[in-house]
């Protein structure tokens, strides 16, 4: 992931909520799948089924120089898996996938649509125009939102980077860097929004394969202590280090939306990693009308958002790839310990699940109809990642409204795929 990108969240400092931690002795965990390879997205299929999108393992390709980043592997080793009563199968394979030790990007979200056909998106994390160096014809497919039918055929269907590289959405915000990374797909009766988390955008996929703009998230100056940010400088480079003698320092930071989800509300809702330096807590879940707008802050106070997913009490469940930062992580200094985080609607007072190692690493999260809550963990691990389910958290009498529209648990059975 290239932090150039990565971006702000709006005034974060001022709208954190502090997260109120549940006894843990209340979540019970379980593994209903093993043996994944790098699993991200996850949605869950009217049938019950569990696909998970998985980034793969890159290939035997490397060292390759890509967007200038030498130490690279590549291959077609991205796939698609549907679980059904804990066994795998691999209902999609030969999907670009790339990248170097545990930062490998490739297929990153998947959505079951009506007909049992598959929307997929594979990523790309850096400039479009350096699609064409990819080699097995991987940069037909990189920056993709791809179709996929009962077969398993594969339908290149709407090209993401390339609106990122012909209408640069975020240049208001980034100036005239050119990037893009599509990480999260939901169905829209008329096509799919995807989260661009490059681009820092959200766009429109109409039934044509047609692409426009949702919303664009905006980079936002935060105060940030000098003496960690100079840990960020590239070698040599005087002007930052020279930034690192004062206490603080104002950095602009990106908003990097990874995932949306449709609300009960009828409205988008996206959540954010944030770019560098990743502040622990400056993260947010924003709303954004469906017919597109100007997007607003839902819920805020988290760290490092992977996914989002609504469950059938009305609540917002996050999976956070590293809910004490993501700084530490990158750095090789901590464990990438997630977290699931339930946002109720009455209050939106952010309650902490589970953040420890039964969390390890989260890349996505779904609810289903009873509560239930299945993620996707050791998303960095090429051979040995999982999906857990946790035992549902909320009253089953509950009634909650969002947005004026009262939702019970019983309302929305498909509320929790992603």
């Amino acid at each position: 992931m290239n932090h150039r990108r990565l971006a702000a969240l709006s005034a974060f400092a001022l709208m954190a909520v502090a997260a109120t931690p549940v006894a843990a002795d209340d979540i019970e965990v379980e593994t209903v799948a093993f043996g994944l390879h790098s699993p991200r997205g996850i949605t869950l299929a009217p049938d019950g089924a569990i696909y998970v999108a998985e980034a793969g393992a890159a290939g035997d390709i490397c060292p390759f120089d890509f967007h200038g980043q030498g130490g690279f592997c590549v291959g077609l080793t991205g796939s698609v898996a549907r679980i059904r009563d804990g066994v795998v199968q691999r209902v999609v394979e030969g999907l670009p996938s790339g990248g170097q030790s545990a930062q490998i990007g490739g297929p990153s979200d998947v959505a079951v649509l009506d007909d049992g056909s598959l929307y997929v998106v594979v990523n790309l994390g850096g400039d479009p125009g350096q699609r064409d160096r990819l080699p097995l014809g991987m940069g037909e497919l990189q920056g993709w939102l791809v179709r996929v039918d009962g077969e398993g055929e594969i339908e290149p269907f709407a090209d993401l980077a390339a609106f990122e590289a012909s209408d640069n959405p975020d240049a208001a915000f980034v100036g005239g860097s050119v990037e893009s990374n599509p990480h999260s797909v939901v169905v829209l009766e008329d096509g799919a929004a995807v989260a661009d988390a490059g681009g820092n955008s959200l766009l429109r996929v109409d039934a044509e394969g047609g692409v426009s703009l949702l919303a664009a998230f905006p980079t936002t100056d935060i105060e940030y202590p000098a003496d960690a940010l100079s840990a960020l400088a590239p070698a040599g480079n005087e002007a930052q280090t020279d930034r690192a003698a004062l206490e603080m320092v104002m950095v602009p930071v990106q908003s990097v939306p990874t995932s949306v989800v449709m609300g009960p509300d009828g409205a988008l809702y996206v959540g954010e990693l944030t770019g560098a330096p990743f502040p622990v807590g400056g993260a947010a879940v924003w709303r954004v009308p469906l017919d597109g707008g100007e997007p607003s802050i839902y819920a805020s106070g988290f760290s490092a958002i992977m996914d989002l997913a609504f469950g059938p009490d009305g609540s917002l469940y996050v999976a956070e790839m590293a809910h004490d930062g993501l700084l530490p992580v990158l750095a090789g200094e901590a464990a990438p310990i997630g977290a699931v985080v339930r946002v109720p609607p009455a209050d939106r007072e952010l309650q902490v699940l589970i953040a420890d190692e039964r969390v390890s690493a989260p890349g996505g999260i779904a609810v289903d109809d009873e509560g239930g809550i299945y993620v996707s963990v050791d998303s960095t691990s090429a051979d040995d990642g999982r999906v857990i389910r946790i035992s549902p958290v909320f009253d089953p009498d509950e009634t909650a409204e969002i947005g004026g529209v009262e939702v019970a648990p019983s309302d929305d059975a498909d509320a929790g795929t992603g």
